[in-house]
């Protein structure tokens, strides 16, 4: 594959969508022509392989990722930097231009992540939107790689005692909540 001229406001981005880090990963521009690489498979080459494997690891929770409003996995998020670490860890060859996108700093706690969750699907209870919000207020912003960033299980459950979980609830759901990715036990020393 050619090389291509990358709009440097792609690196500068907070997320990218799927196919944008499949052809980034790939050493292609979202902006450019390769774009249409990744609509046939058969055809795409690298960035459609990387898209496939990207989906596979979202689905899988391999790859953190911000859900979107349509539920549909090409409108999903990632963050460059977890999308640069997940094609690392694969083996991947990665474009030179890549290895200055910066590791993202820890954020506050979104305040839209403090809204509670509505939902119309009628088997969804309260308690399991506050255990999604919490997943998505407490862990969003987490680095896999840093535990110093991960919230301890009772920083978890203290937060949803606050929303009406009894103690012994609490500490359970901050237990499920908890990403496989995510070890246990005490934070390093600092």
């Amino acid at each position: 594959m050619r090389m291509s001229v990358i709009d440097p406001e792609f690196l500068r981005r907070d997320t990218w969508g799927l196919k944008e880090a499949a052809l980034l990963l790939a050493g292609a521009s979202p902006g450019g022509i390769e774009k249409l690489w990744i609509t046939d498979p058969a055809e795409g080459g690298l960035p459609a392989h990387i898209y496939a494997n990207l989906k596979d690891a979202v689905e899988s929770g391999d790859l953190p990722s911000r859900p979107s409003r349509t539920h549909k996995i090409e409108h999903i998020r990632v963050r460059p930097w977890d999308a640069i670490q997940w094609a690392k860890a694969r083996g991947e060859t990665i474009p030179e231009f890549l290895n200055g996108v910066p590791r993202p700093k820890r954020e506050p706690e979104s305040k839209s992540a403090e809204k509670p969750l509505t939902t119309t699907e009628p088997h969804v209870s309260k308690k399991l939107a506050t255990l999604v919000q919490a997943a998505r207020t407490k862990w969003a912003n987490a680095d896999r790689d840093d535990r110093t960033t991960h919230p301890t299980n009772d920083e978890v459950a203290k937060w949803l005692e606050d929303r009406g979980f009894s103690r012994a609830l609490a500490q359970k759901g901050a237990t499920i909540i908890r990403p496989d990715w995510a070890g246990t036990g005490r934070k390093p020393e600092e």
